[in-house]
């Protein structure tokens, strides 16, 4: 692109003393008939070359465009955007950025459902467990009450003692049965939390 210079008055008298060349830009030549003509880099180019071509007297081109002033082209306008590709960008921008926190949340929002199911079994395995223990224990209560009291009644008056020791043997036997079925109990939590952190090591 070239640029536009108002030649300076040390270049115009150049010019205007310049001899008749054949091969002399539009420009110089209209310059030196009148004023007020714009030059181009072309045309400063052609001049520093016949500046090196000529023996006497030395004139250096510096000192010919100190005080040009140059006028830079003014650069072309941006073209009219296309409504139709700018909707288009600005959808593809949205869905792009959707995805983006759609990727963003998909571990956040498993992560709590993951907890919850995994709080839900815990909670039923321990109120299982509650009442396997409870269960336990009434159960020893029946079998020392039906030891105590229940032979008393089947058989008549006994001393006090014999009493109480029916009732612990009694009870004693329901106790070996049940800490049987407990112990299965308490070995199912163990293999579930088991499971939970081998579980937990591959994810």
């Amino acid at each position: 692109m070239a640029l536009t210079i108002k030649p300076s008055k040390a270049l115009n008298e150049f010019i205007k003393a310049l001899p008749e060349e054949e091969d002399c830009p539009p420009n110089v030549k209209e310059l030196k008939s009148r004023e007020n003509v714009m030059l181009t880099n072309l045309d400063i180019r052609w001049i520093g070359n016949y500046i090196r071509k000529m023996e006497s007297p030395k004139v250096y081109l510096h000192e010919l465009v100190k005080g040009c002033e140059i006028i830079l082209p003014t650069p072309p306008s941006d073209p009219p955007r296309n409504k139709e590709l700018e909707a288009r960008i600005v959808r593809l921008r949205k869905e792009q950025e959707q995805r983006q926190y759609n990727k963003m949340i998909q571990n956040v929002s498993r992560t709590p459902e993951g907890k919850e199911e995994s709080f839900a079994a815990e909670m039923k395995l321990i109120n299982s467990q509650l009442i396997e223990v409870l269960g336990f224990a009434v159960s020893l209560f029946a079998a020392f009450a039906f030891g105590f009291t229940g032979i008393n009644y089947m058989i008549g008056p006994l001393d006090l003692g014999i009493r109480a020791l029916l009732g612990v043997v009694s009870a004693l036997v329901v106790a070996v049965a049940e800490l049987y079925f407990l112990a299965r109990v308490l070995g199912d939590y163990e293999f579930f939390h088991f499971q939970k952190q081998k579980k937990m090591k591959i994810s």
